[in-house]
Order: C-alpha cells, then sequence, then structure tokens
C-alpha cells in the first residue's frame, strides 16, 4: 500500500481529484494504513468517531439524507468505539 505525506504539496492540492481510495476499518488503535486522509467517504448512515491529523477527536453524525458526500477532512484514524457508519472510505 501506498504511504500519501501528511501535508499537502501546494494549496492547489486540495482541489484536485483523488488518486486512490481505501475502504476503512475502524480501529481504536491502528491509525490508517495509508497515512492521513484527504478525505472521507461515508456511504452508510450512523455516527463516525474520528481522530483528526492535529489530535483532536470528533463525531460526525451521517443521517440517510447526507450519506455519500465527501467530507474533505484530514482523517489519521477511524476509532471503532463510537461508530455505527458502513461502508466508510479514506480518499487520497
Amino acid at each position: 500500500m501506498a504511504q500519501y505525506p501528511n501535508t499537502l504539496a501546494s494549496s492547489n492540492d486540495m482541489y484536485t481529484s483523488y488518486a486512490d481510495a481505501y475502504a476503512v476499518t475502524p480501529n481504536d488503535s491502528t491509525d490508517l494504513p495509508n497515512g492521513v486522509s484527504r478525505a472521507l467517504l461515508i456511504s452508510g448512515a450512523g455516527t463516525v468517531t474520528l481522530l483528526m491529523a492535529s489530535g483532536n477527536q470528533i463525531v460526525i453524525t451521517a443521517t440517510a439524507n447526507s450519506i455519500g458526500f465527501v467530507l474533505n477532512l484530514r482523517v489519521k484514524r477511524v476509532l471503532a468505539t463510537g461508530t455505527t457508519a458502513t461502508l466508510i472510505n479514506a480518499l487520497y
């Protein structure tokens, strides 16, 4: 698996399309295997507990109306505890 850098090469990189996507298995102790994501795609309703690149932990709720949207978040880990959403993909 490719390891992606924690920083974007330039501010223009955040506006380019994604080069890769990987299915995420939530885990309380293991970071995403390909490094910090550029975004997440959540396709199943529920809550998602995230550890951000900054180290802050947040909880997001994906409702039936919001699933399938790309969340432009720099995520380091998707925690199993508190995560009920399914079909989560990290985008790089």
